[in-house]
């Protein structure tokens, strides 16, 4: 054991996670969870629904959360909050001010409704501050089912 008495708590041949930020600590478990899920995606036989699981965090790590968090109870970021989007009315997350137009939409967060969204996001809900968009529909797909599984 070394005198900072960091190797307590460190897991053979890994490192201590002594000196990550809560931000990288949460990547990290995003990471393992990803993985666990891909594991059980795979025995069941799954592997491309596993694959699309894997791609769509890798998408959303790399363009969407700039903007938006994804763990439950995580604060806002420009975005909300995105944990359990899948099946949420729009405009409904707490503690984030949506425009009007969002809060008014009637929306429920469904692959469907998703898809067109992130497709063209001005054109579904004109008024709506979510400005970037995904045109190419097999990123859309991947963000989706990645999205879908960020639920309780």
């Amino acid at each position: 054991m070394s005198g900072t008495g960091s190797a307590r708590y460190r897991i053979r041949g890994q490192p201590a996670l002594t000196g990550l930020t809560v931000r990288d600590r949460l990547m990290k478990r995003d990471y393992i969870l990803a993985s666990i899920a891909i594991v059980l995606a795979a025995g069941s036989g799954s592997t491309a629904a596993a694959q699309g699981v894997e791609d769509g965090a890798t998408y959303f790590g790399q363009h969407c959360q700039m903007c938006h968090t994804k763990t439950s109870g995580e604060r806002n970021g420009v975005g909300p909050n995105l944990f359990g989007v899948g099946n949420r009315k729009a405009g409904s997350s707490a503690n984030f001010s949506y425009t009007p137009a969002l809060k008014s939409s009637k929306l429920v967060w469904t692959q469907k409704t998703l898809d067109k969204f992130l497709a063209m996001p001005g054109a579904m809900v004109p008024g709506t501050m979510m400005v970037v968009s995904i045109p190419d529909a097999g990123q859309r797909q991947t963000l989706i089912t990645y999205l879908m599984t960020l639920k309780k």
